[in-house]
């Protein structure tokens, strides 16, 4: 039998016993929407749906990183370059008492280019600590110094701010010369003075001319490209742990990345295409019944009284239960018997 949306709603209807004047087919959508995307997937191991996720690293990177709604489960081993199997954390409580922040603010500068001089650095007004007091310091904004940066090479400058609010500009060591990579400049920002608070950096490049500090507008366009990044710079690494928060559509990686790497999860699952005509079909229209009794239970288990029909209809061993529907369709492993992070709802 061929399922489409019309097929599977009407087979719910009949499932609740309810006619279209009770169950309204908005209702009756939402429903079958509900279970199609978020439980059948976790359900049953859905071959139609793997895919492989990616997420492109670099050091001008803050290290969150959002992923998709429509991704649910990220399988591991997770992999840095195809080579190195990256830690995977799902609880936040213990990753980040592992890899605590320990940047020199408490809250971000923020660093952005300038309102009123282009050519200069913005930062939000923070809060920051020196030698274990801690001292604010108001929105401002500040010209970057140092040597002019050759045309199409990188330059990098660090942002300080002392106890007395003063901001320093630290550039990178060859600047003059210039680097091939963001990440090479970065890498050669000299260490900040004890009594600083290190704000965070910004890299350069220009390609229709010298890059003058202080003059050249930071404004990315044609030929010009910047980028601002709160943070201490020596605390960056090669990654080995990420955490995986996929019911808040974010992961994070530490140590935040030193230079440009990949992240890949070979194995993916992503929610299903929501139902939207009466024509549409699932991916594979054998799984049109228990679509239909999934999203039944979901509407009955959402109306008082119905308690002994949901239990009978999720866990039965007989055809027209859930149980002995996926059953038929679980084509490998059920979920679960892999480790994962999936998200929750």
């Amino acid at each position: 039998m061929s399922w489409a949306l019309s097929d599977i709603r009407t087979r719910m209807r009949a499932i609740t016993g309810r006619g279209s004047t009770e169950l309204p087919d908005a209702t009756a959508l939402a429903h079958i929407n509900d279970y199609y995307q978020y439980d059948f997937p976790i359900d049953v191991d859905l071959d139609h749906l793997d895919t492989s996720w990616t997420q492109a690293l670099a050091a001008t990177d803050d290290g969150e990183y959002a992923v998709s709604d429509g991704v649910i489960q990220i399988t591991q081993p997770v992999m840095l370059n195809g080579t190195d199997e990256l830690r995977v954390w799902d609880d936040q409580e213990d990753f980040w008492r592992r890899y605590p922040a320990n940047e020199d603010y408490l809250t971000a500068p923020t660093l952005v280019v300038g309102t009123s001089n282009a050519a200069h650095v913005k930062n939000s007004e923070f809060t920051y600590s020196v030698s274990g007091y801690q001292y604010t310091k108001a929105a401002a904004e500040t010209a970057l110094s140092g040597d002019a940066v050759p045309e199409d090479k990188y330059g990098a400058w660090m942002l300080s701010v002392d106890a007395d609010g003063d901001v320093t500009i630290t550039e990178a060591s060859d600047n003059a010369t210039g680097y091939a990579s963001p990440c090479k400049a970065i890498e050669a920002i000299p260490t900040a003075g004890v009594t600083d608070a290190i704000m965070g950096f910004v890299t350069a490049i220009c390609s229709s001319g010298a890059f003058t500090p202080g003059t050249t507008e930071l404004n990315t366009g044609a030929s010009v490209t910047a980028t601002f990044t709160d943070g201490n710079p020596a605390l960056r690494g090669r990654p080995e742990a990420i955490l995986l928060t996929l019911n808040e559509g974010k992961v994070w990686v530490r140590p935040k990345p030193d230079d440009i790497y990949l992240v890949k999860a070979q194995a993916v699952l992503t929610r299903p295409t929501a139902f939207s005509d009466d024509a549409d079909t699932p991916a594979d229209e054998s799984w049109g019944l228990a679509l239909a009794i999934g999203a039944a239970i979901k509407y009955l288990s959402s109306k008082e009284g119905n308690r002994d029909r949901v239990m009978e209809l999720m866990n039965g061993d007989t055809p027209g239960c859930l149980k002995y529907e996926l059953a038929k369709i679980r084509s490998k492993q059920l979920l679960g018997q892999n480790p994962v992070i999936q998200r929750y709802w």
